[in-house]
């Protein structure tokens, strides 16, 4: 046989292997991404025991969505777990108050709570709740506490509050911003606090806040790591070890990565803040002044048409009073009248003078007159300047 037909037949074979190994690999990535389960109904998993109608009515109706609420985490994370979980309605706040009774000071103020080891949700009753919407968000938040548990015994509590907070309820930008703001007001808690609760109530929200934004800076990760890390849950439960393999970093380090992440970020917003700080006050001061000038502009255009009116009033009334006058020289009769007249003239011819004078210094000009005939007086003015 020709050795081209040999090569050209091992070629084929290699071809073929590589063909079948690659197909082979690309099943067992569906396979995992791809459960057989999802679409069943998972209500059959939700064993709830109420003390009264009413809450096995509301129950009731909320089942079906938690149930498909469920069944779309467990398709997001691609982790099918038929985890049984019971849900105890407390019937009035005294019976919670005793189920809580010894718990952390974050139970003492909590409507409900997991607890892990025997896959139970604890709830007060529901009438103390805001609404559907509500219970359905903490049924669901408690839930994925249990599911993590089931997955990972040791894993952290920033993890665990981390990802209820984000896959339980949806969180708006404006909410992200306020979380951020006020999140990092009582230091840094995670690396404080791994696996317990802070012991201080004022450090509660901040540890909350920041569990929360840390898993959302691990969830915006590329290729999606998050199924990953539940995937190697099947082989391996140990936090730990799978964290680590698969973010390349201890969970220790993770958390250390995000505040400096988070401080060099946080000093960015606090120079970006300054500057803007700055740029806000330049532009009102800008307008302040501007404004300023306009409105002195307005007034003295103001002042200087009082004025200008103030300057032709008097004309007229000069010139009256001076043809009253030279008809009293004509007609040569009382000499009192004369001499008031006179003296009035006299006086209106002074304030004319500083008038004319200080218009003068204001360079007025004839649109600054009210109308045309004033214009008129202030040029006969300036011709004449000594009044008689």
């Amino acid at each position: 046989m020709p050795k081209t037909i040999i090569y050209y037949m091992k070629s084929k074979v290699l071809l073929y292997f590589l063909m079948i190994g690659s197909f082979s690999l690309y099943a067992q990535k569906l396979t995992r991404i791809s459960p057989h389960v999802f679409n069943s109904e998972y209500e059959q998993f939700i064993i709830v025991h109420t003390f009264t109608e009413n809450d096995e009515k509301i129950i009731a109706q909320i089942k079906n969505e938690l149930s498909d609420r469920i069944i779309q985490l467990q398709q997001t994370i691609r982790s099918l777990r038929d985890l049984e979980i019971t849900i105890n309605i407390a019937p009035n706040p005294s019976i919670y108050a005793e189920w809580i009774l010894g718990k952390h000071i974050v139970f003492e103020n909590s409507i409900g709570y997991a607890e892990l080891e025997t896959n139970q949700i604890y709830i007060k009753n529901l009438s103390s709740l805001p609404g559907k919407p509500e219970l359905i968000t903490l049924l669901m938040h408690e839930y994925i506490h249990l599911y993590i548990y089931d997955h990972f015994p040791d894993a952290p509590l920033w993890f665990h509050e981390g990802m209820a907070h984000y896959f339980s309820s949806p969180i708006n930008l404006e909410q992200i911003y306020y979380w951020w703001t006020n999140a990092f007001k009582k230091g840094y808690l995670l690396d404080q606090f791994p696996y317990t609760y802070p012991e201080n109530e004022e450090e509660l929200t901040p540890y909350y806040f920041q569990s929360f934004l840390i898993f959302r800076h691990l969830m915006q990760t590329k290729d999606n790591k998050l199924q990953d890390l539940f995937y190697l849950s099947e082989k391996n439960n140990n936090f730990h070890d799978c964290f680590t393999n698969i973010f390349y970093r201890t969970p220790e380090s993770y958390v250390l990565d995000f505040y400096h992440h988070t401080l060099v970020r946080e000093l960015r917003v606090q120079k970006a803040i300054k500057y803007a700080y700055l740029v806000a006050l330049v532009i009102i001061l800008t307008a302040v002044l501007l404004f300023y000038f306009r409105i002195k502009k307005q007034m003295r255009l103001e002042k200087l048409h009082q004025l200008c009116e103030e300057f032709g009033t008097l004309w007229i009334e000069y010139r009256n009073i001076r043809l009253s006058f030279e008809n009293l020289l004509q007609n040569e009769e009382d000499k009192k009248l004369f001499y008031l007249l006179e003296r009035k003239k006299n006086v209106i011819s002074q304030l004319i003078r500083k008038k004319y004078l200080h218009l003068e210094t204001l360079k007025v000009k004839e649109d600054h007159f009210p109308s045309e005939e004033y214009w008129l007086y202030f040029k006969e003015a300036r011709k004449n300047m000594h009044l008689t």
